[in-house]
């Protein structure tokens, strides 16, 4: 389960939601993960619409996205222009020639921009999903607030 943190701080913003979203749950066992994993338990508790923006940039509601969209098969094709193993899942859209994954294998989330060889296309990475989310969502900063 998320950290109490991250928990209090999504549920100021009123995305937090006690019981998961079960239309999300069919959508996100494809991807083939533990569903008690932080990185599941997210999607299916927490919501903002289709997506979420901090830092500027956009995330996705990944099962409001396999639902709605062909995010499978953008899935694949962004792994494959990039040259990534199909352990990654894309967490935006790229935008920017940049983007976030999270490796399902290590449970990092990596940042990747286009560069030709795979260590000059990693720009940062996070240990753990909650290690990103707190670094997204500025938790430590909005909770000092």
């Amino acid at each position: 389960m998320l950290n109490k943190k991250i928990i209090n701080f999504l549920r100021e913003k009123n995305w937090w939601y006690e019981h998961e979203i079960i239309k999300y749950r069919d959508a996100l066992s494809q991807l083939n993960l533990d569903m008690e994993s932080d990185f599941i338990q997210f999607y299916l508790h927490t919501e903002d619409g289709p997506t979420f923006f901090s830092r500027y940039r956009e995330i996705y509601q990944l099962g409001w996205f396999l639902i709605n969209t062909n995010l499978s098969k953008d899935l694949y094709s962004i792994n494959k222009i990039l040259d990534l193993p199909e352990d990654f899942i894309g967490l935006d859209s790229f935008e920017g020639e940049h983007g976030f994954f999270y490796n399902k294998v290590t449970q990092e989330v990596v940042h990747f921009q286009l560069g030709s060889s795979y260590e000059e296309r990693e720009v940062k990475k996070w240990s753990t999903f909650v290690a990103f989310i707190e670094w997204y969502f500025n938790i430590e900063d909005a909770l000092d607030n």
